[in-house]
């Protein structure tokens, strides 16, 4: 069974944050791998 994230509802504010600080646009796509990233790097801590 995949565990699936409930992405929350859009966030303008929190997309140009983003935007402004990595300079170029950053696609939803984009979005989702980084929080996927840093989600399992925090699984994989708690595992050592």
């Amino acid at each position: 069974m995949s565990r699936r994230l409930s992405m929350p509802e859009r966030h303008p504010s929190k997309l140009a944050f983003l935007n402004d600080r990595s300079g170029s646009r950053i696609t939803p796509q984009q979005t989702r791998n980084l929080i996927r990233n840093i989600v399992g790097k925090e699984i994989q801590q708690k595992s050592d």
